[in-house]
């Protein structure tokens, strides 16, 4: 009885390691065992990164316009200008309509010949004035480039009228407008020379006259 009872206890211990044994290998399969799709699912393809011609910065390429430049306002003028004076005045823009106005002071000066066609160089007369200038603007909103139409006053040049080239430029921080008036007195050469006493024989500003005046001015637009 002993030597069965011990065989048999043998035998049941070899049937548990062959079990264990098996166990493992099915474990061992199954984790080494790559995955698969199940049947009927469509594998879908690895969706490839997007790339961008252009680095994103936030700014946008057209240009920005100015929500003011299109509304009617009211500005206040410093004006430097050689035609039209140092002074001060006002205007007032709605899109690219305007109406100037100032008030300045004009210092003028006349060359003042006897006979401009001798090698004999004239004389220089020189006279203060005031001088009112109001201008009709058209120019482009975005640019405000265009022209101008304009009425003058001179207390020694008397009515004249002029014409311009309007622009506008920045600097310093600030916004100027710029021009180049033509301007028109009919009555100044006769006006300057009994204001300064000049005889009939000699000519001013030859071969235009006192009643020509141009230049280039600008505003500091406040």
């Amino acid at each position: 009885m002993p030597r069965r009872a011990g065989g048999a206890v043998a035998l049941c211990g070899a049937s548990v390691l062959a079990l264990s044994m098996s166990w493992t290998d099915v474990a061992s399969a199954e984790t080494a065992a790559p995955a698969t799709p199940a049947p009927g699912s469509l594998a879908l393809p690895e969706a490839a990164p997007i790339e961008l011609d252009v680095a994103l910065t936030g700014e946008t390429q057209a240009e920005r316009r100015d929500p003011e430049r299109g509304r009617s306002r009211l500005e206040g003028l410093v004006l430097l200008s050689a035609a039209d004076g140092v002074g001060g005045g006002g205007q007032l823009r709605s899109g690219g309509f305007g109406l100037r106005a100032t008030v300045a002071y004009q210092p003028l000066l006349f060359l003042v010949d006897a006979d401009p066609a001798d090698k004999t160089f004239g004389a220089f007369e020189f006279s203060n004035s005031f001088q009112l200038n109001v201008d009709a603007l058209l120019v482009s909103v975005d640019t405000e480039q265009g022209a101008s139409l304009g009425y003058r006053y001179n207390d020694l040049l008397g009515h004249g009228i002029s014409v311009a080239y309007q622009s506008a430029f920045d600097a310093w921080g600030e916004h100027f407008s710029l021009s180049f008036p033509v301007t028109y007195y009919p009555s100044a050469t006769s006006r300057v020379r009994d204001r300064l006493d000049i005889e009939s024989g000699y000519e001013i500003n030859f071969p235009f006259g006192a009643g020509l005046q141009f230049g280039m001015g600008a505003a500091w637009i406040l």
